[in-house]
């Protein structure tokens, strides 16, 4: 099993001492990514001083670590991709990407990959996710975010809806689904640098 640790944005309340049991979980489990992590303007959310200072602190912690980046990013892109690029943070993904094209080539140049979850099974399907029709194959990652964004027709998500959204991916680009699914497999252990095989 594969980990990930990190404050989310929404969690205001942390004690004093949450960068260093973070970093010590991080040291036990070599294989951890860092997420889910960013910035999340929506209102009644967190005063965003402190969220940009979370956020830059945990991407300073995965710089010296070298460990993915799994981003959350709400009414934010505006602060945090200056931020990625200035801090020169490249293996990281935005997770849910629902955002303009110019967005996205700008992630995208960075080096990040743009992860597509069960709004892509949505009728209609949501604006924001025609960039997964253009972008380059090699960068996109799958998600369920469960049990949030759920697919089509379900109240709540489960890691066991992923080939709905690989099938979903499928249809937009006009590929297999194997073809999907092998080519999404191989950006996961490229972005995670591990052998899933293993």
């Amino acid at each position: 099993m594969h980990r990930a640790y990190g404050l989310h944005p929404l969690s205001a309340v942390v004690p004093n001492e949450w960068l260093s049991s973070l970093n010590q979980y991080l040291t036990a489990d070599p294989s951890a990514a860092i997420g889910e992590i960013g910035l999340d303007f929506r209102r009644g959310s967190p005063e965003t001083s402190g969220q940009i200072e979370r956020c830059r602190q945990q991407l300073e912690l995965a710089l010296t670590l070298d460990r993915p980046v799994i981003l959350h990013a709400v009414k934010a892109h505006h602060v945090l991709y200056p931020l990625l690029k200035e801090m020169g943070i490249h293996r990281f993904m935005v997770h849910a990407f629902n955002g303009s094209a110019d967005v996205a080539e700008r992630y995208l140049d960075l080096g990040g990959w743009l992860s597509l979850g069960g709004m892509a099974t949505w009728h209609p399907v949501p604006k924001g996710l025609s960039v997964f029709a253009q972008m380059p194959l090699d960068r996109v990652l799958l998600e369920t975010d469960a049990p949030d964004l759920p697919i089509q027709g379900k109240d709540a998500g489960e890691p066991s809806d992923l080939p709905e959204v690989g099938h979903a991916l499928a249809v937009l680009r006009g590929l297999s689904d194997q073809a999907v699914a092998q080519q999404t497999r191989r950006n996961a252990e490229a972005f995670f640098g591990v052998d899933f095989a293993l």
